[in-house]
């Protein structure tokens, strides 16, 4: 690609170092005054655009390739600059608009890859807070069970209380009941006594 552009530099500064008369017809009348617009064919501006747009070594080469056809067909000195002034401007607005496409999809990529992190981070955290809300629902669930074993522990106690409370009111009743009965049978055997002793009195001894 460097020898084939050489060569057409060299091509082209020969070209340049000579001056090439303007034609008679236009010379004479005073007519000749070259323009870009005018000498640059569509299809060469169509050509230089799409290829200086391509990122790879080719479109650069097409682009010197169309210079070099653009100034070949000049008319004299002046048209020749005024081709390559055209050219060279359609070449630099093509690679400043490439440049800033690449630049934007850059940018765009290390936006895409920074929302990428903070969206795995996001998710790192999201998973680490349902971790940290499991451990927690396991925690409180066991306070549960042990609040739960508590209060069957107090129930059962209570209910071991009441029962304690129940057999001695009953043991206190029998217990009244059998000092009642031994008082009532103390008073019989006393009264039972006392008249054994007043019926068979011994005979008075003299």
């Amino acid at each position: 690609m460097a020898a084939v552009f050489a060569s057409r530099k060299r091509c082209t500064s020969a070209f340049l170092d000579e001056p090439v008369p303007a034609p008679p017809h236009l010379a004479k009348r005073g007519r000749f005054s070259p323009a870009p617009a005018a000498y640059l064919q569509q299809e060469a501006a169509s050509r230089v655009s799409s290829a200086a747009a391509r990122a790879n070594g080719d479109g650069m080469e097409e682009c010197a390739g169309v210079l070099v056809d653009q100034m070949s067909a000049a008319a004299d000195l002046a048209d020749a600059r005024a081709r390559a002034s055209a050219i060279l401007k359609l070449i630099e607005a093509a690679v400043t608009k490439r440049a800033a496409v690449a630049l934007r999809e850059e940018n765009c990529g290390r936006r895409t890859e920074a929302l990428e992190r903070g969206v795995a981070e996001q998710h790192r955290r999201q998973e680490a807070l349902e971790r940290d809300n499991g451990v927690l629902k396991h925690g409180v669930a066991a306070l549960h069970r042990r609040e739960e074993a508590a209060q069957r522990a107090a129930a059962e106690s209570k209910a071991r209380e009441e029962e304690a409370k129940r057999v001695a009111a009953e043991l206190r009743k029998k217990v009244a009941e059998l000092e009642a009965a031994n008082y009532a049978l103390a008073a019989r055997m006393l009264g039972t006594d006392s008249c054994r002793f007043q019926a068979f009195h011994g005979p008075d001894v003299f």
